[in-house]
């Protein structure tokens, strides 16, 4: 991840009132069904997950971690690469550390919890809302109505709302029938988004152009 994301993210997060809580949604799948039938391991981005959240810590802000199930979300073993910290393994180790203190990947004792508790908590207990990237958000958040109606909540109510690389694809879970239109996306249609909420906003994701150089990337580390 690029460092200005993170200063970024960590201005955004000095907006938000001091001891401010920081809603983080990550999936819980740790598979992507790929178009050739083929199934990829995968799961969230080591530094695009910690270098946020431990922004987020520094500028004194709570941290909640959920899931759509609240089962404890996987991370991607390929990101576990120091040239993903701009080859600072320090910082690398910290990040490291950091996740195996707050057990977020633990099967069982994760501090994950669901979508529906979120909802009953109140999303008004919820300052600000994070997703990460790694290529595990197209597999599920994409068109989950929980997140959907959560990211929602947010927009009318003016709430920050930070994505990150292949995070960005969450937003879509805010179109009224995102599996619908999931589904037509997925059989090669090119379905209008209606009444979504975020229609007319510019906004960066991850390219299909820089996919084919991480496909390179992957290789050559191999």
């Amino acid at each position: 991840m690029k460092k200005t994301i993170i200063a970024g993210l960590l201005a955004a997060a000095a907006n938000v009132a001091s001891a401010g809580t920081v809603l983080v949604v990550v999936s819980d799948q740790d598979k992507l069904d790929l178009k050739d039938g083929k199934v990829m391991q995968t799961g969230f981005f080591l530094n695009e997950l910690m270098e946020p959240v431990q922004a987020f810590i520094a500028a004194g802000h709570t941290v909640v971690f959920a899931t759509p199930s609240g089962k404890a979300p996987s991370a991607d073993q390929k990101s576990d690469d120091v040239n993903f910290w701009g080859g600072n393994d320090k910082a690398r180790q910290e990040s490291k550390a950091l996740l195996a203190t707050l057990k977020l990947t633990n099967k069982t004792a994760s501090p994950a919890i669901s979508l529906a508790q979120v909802k009953k908590i109140g999303y008004d207990k919820f300052d600000a809302v994070f997703v990460p990237g790694g290529h595990i958000p197209m597999q599920d958040l994409l068109k989950d109505k929980s997140l959907g109606e959560l990211l929602t909540n947010f927009h009318n109510n003016h709430k920050i709302t930070g994505l990150t690389c292949h995070g960005t694809i969450a937003l879509l879970s805010a179109i009224p029938d995102a599996r619908g239109y999931v589904g037509k996306l997925e059989a090669g249609q090119r379905p209008q988004a209606s009444q979504w909420i975020y229609a007319g906003y510019k906004m960066t994701a991850f390219t299909n152009e820089e996919e084919e150089q991480a496909k390179g990337f992957s290789t050559a580390a191999t």
